[in-house]
């Protein structure tokens, strides 16, 4: 779907759902709903559930080698490697899989929540091991900044020397083209270097949507059903519930 349709679609069901009263928003407005409504459908129709028909949904978003090339750790301690996710070629959304080269080949890496980690690094038949070839790793923040790191713990002897990550990106924001957007207009106030080319405004292009066409119509449902929630319109809360929910079916 163009952007210039996206749009249209979504003034068309706003509007229709809510008798014209927002017929005046703006298209930083506009924008700002479709792009929350892309994370709202990710987060509620992708993620939960890591089955590969779930990834299919997103295949396009997904980086793997050659195109994310190895990365090495930026610390080493007491078997802990530690790989900051801003070094990766894209912004870092969700994970796929792991795998490291090591000094004994290369293995996959098991990933685990933060809450579980502290268990199955004591447990005598789940914690890393070179015998086993097993690698635990974990995500939490970054030890020098607010960024995201993946941790992956490991044993003496059981050396790593570079991490390939397969995930998904975040997808471009959508833009629907001649305004300048907040972070570029902030970034002038800042006397920033860049601001063109780092941040929408009234010279880029439009962007359209990076998720796959066939779901462009259900992420204008989730935006419309934003607006109306941000607008505070009750009326339109119901908008297309039954179709939005379906998928999880």
């Amino acid at each position: 779907m163009s952007v210039l349709k996206t749009v249209w679609l979504f003034k068309e069901r706003f509007n229709k759902v809510d008798s014209n009263h927002y017929r005046d928003l703006s298209p930083i407005q506009i924008d700002q709903f479709i792009n929350n409504a892309v994370f709202i459908f990710l987060e509620n129709n992708v993620f939960p559930e890591l089955s590969q028909q779930k990834f299919d949904m997103v295949s396009n978003l997904i980086v793997t080698q050659p195109e994310q090339p190895a990365v090495t750790p930026i610390s080493t301690e007491n078997n802990v490697y530690e790989f900051d996710l801003s070094d990766l070629v894209y912004p870092y959304l969700h994970y796929k899989r792991a795998y490291v080269k090591t000094n004994c080949g290369t293995y996959d890496v098991e990933i685990v929540g933060q809450g579980r980690l502290n268990d199955i690094l004591r447990g005598q038949f789940q914690k890393p091991s070179k015998k086993w070839k097993r690698l635990i790793g974990s995500f939490a923040k970054n030890s020098t900044s607010n960024s995201k790191s993946l941790y992956i713990y490991s044993e003496e002897g059981f050396e790593i020397e570079s991490l390939y990550l397969e995930y998904v990106r975040q997808p471009k924001e959508f833009f629907s083209g001649d305004y300048n957007s907040i972070e570029f207009i902030e970034c002038q106030r800042a006397g920033g270097t860049n601001c063109n080319s780092l941040y929408y405004n009234v010279s880029s292009p439009s962007q359209d949507l990076e998720i796959d066409s066939t779901y462009h119509t259900l992420i204008v449902d989730y935006a419309v059903k934003e607006a109306s929630r941000v607008l505070k319109d009750g009326d339109s809360l119901n908008l297309n519930t039954d179709k939005i929910n379906s998928i999880n079916s």
